[in-house]
């Protein structure tokens, strides 16, 4: 953590990811660094304030510029724009993120005006830009029409807040090195580090599983973050200097596993997709298509119907049957112990 005094000392090559809260001005050349930071591959979360809005790091570069503060009355809640959810930053939210945010509320924004291509993610009832993302040079930029903390929104304290701010990381970081701390399970796992390590060997335990050896492969930087949140690759010599990848491809088998690379011992959690948590009823038709090549038959059954087994032609209640062969063979047991 860093005071706005002293953001003229920051090495910001030493990060890959900046946020930025409510910092109203910046000395000397620390704009010029954030944006050569950003420019070079590194993440940046520019979030608003009472005094943000009276400074921006630099014009050009952001995909988004905030006006001025205003308050809301009454309080407003959040929303998605049409075709948002399939961003990669709603990825942990299941299939409809919308229902989740609505119970967020905004009570002062400073309005983002999407410049250069920036997409905009999440809107106010009224359709006013809340979060902004997108590219500036090799690196991902977003930017928060609210504060940090609970002053101007109360998202800080919903569900929503952990899995929706661990995604916006991981999409603006776009693992530069390093292992993400989980993937979807299926998903390829990455395991990221400099140039200089080309060549070496990681090893990857899955769950119950043989130890797998990967080698380490030069592969080139991104030159930048699209707007629906996948990576593009670089040509040699712009953005970051090059680095090595190696690529698991076996994690369909949601479960830890243990990750020995460069940067050290790491555990990596294989997620059940969140797609798996929509709860929502599965029609006759969407269940046969599922399940093709079986003989499917779907009956409707009341919740309080007296008799639901008679729905089902054929049925026949073990119930009484295991029963009796249970007393039978208590009874046998009985007599054999008597004659012992």
């Amino acid at each position: 953590m860093v005071a706005g005094y002293e953001l003229e000392k920051v090495d910001w090559s030493a990060y890959d990811l900046a946020i930025v809260c409510n910092v109203g001005r910046w000395p000397g050349d620390s704009a010029a660094g954030l944006r050569r930071f950003v420019e070079e591959g590194g993440g940046l979360l520019l979030a608003g304030g009472d005094i943000a809005g009276k400074s921006v790091p630099g014009e050009g570069w952001l995909p988004a510029l905030p006006g001025a503060p205003r308050r809301l009355r009454p309080p407003q809640e959040v929303a998605l724009p049409p075709g948002a959810w399939s961003h990669s930053v709603f990825s942990m939210l299941g299939t409809q993120p919308g229902l989740i945010f609505r119970r967020v509320r905004v009570r002062r924004l400073s309005p983002l005006a999407p410049v250069r291509g920036g997409r905009t993610l999440l809107t106010l009832a009224d359709g006013t830009p809340l979060l902004v993302a997108g590219a500036s040079g090799a690196g991902k930029v977003a930017l928060w029409g609210a504060t940090c903390d609970r002053d101007w929104t109360d998202i800080a304290v919903r569900p929503v807040f952990v899995p929706f701010m661990r995604a916006l990381v991981d999409y603006l970081v776009g693992g530069i090195r390093g292992t993400s701390s989980s993937v979807v399970a299926g998903a390829p796992l990455e395991i990221r580090a400099r140039a200089n390590r080309v060549g070496e060997e990681v090893r990857v335990r899955p769950p119950g599983g043989r130890e797998v050896t990967l080698r380490l492969e030069a592969v080139a930087p991104p030159t930048s973050g699209g707007s629906d949140g996948k990576e593009a690759a670089s040509p040699a010599g712009r953005g970051r200097p090059g680095a090595a990848l190696a690529r698991f491809a076996g994690t369909h088998r949601a479960g830890v596993y243990d990750v020995r690379g460069p940067e050290g011992p790491e555990p990596v959690a294989a997620n059940v997709p969140a797609s798996e948590a929509d709860l929502e009823p599965l029609s006759a038709e969407a269940l046969r298509q599922r399940v093709a090549g079986l003989d499917v038959v779907v009956r409707s059954l009341a919740a309080d119907a007296e008799a639901p087994e008679a729905a089902f032609e054929g049925r026949i209640d073990l119930g009484v049957f295991l029963l009796m062969a249970l007393a039978a063979v208590l009874v046998f047991e009985g007599a054999v112990a008597d004659r012992s």
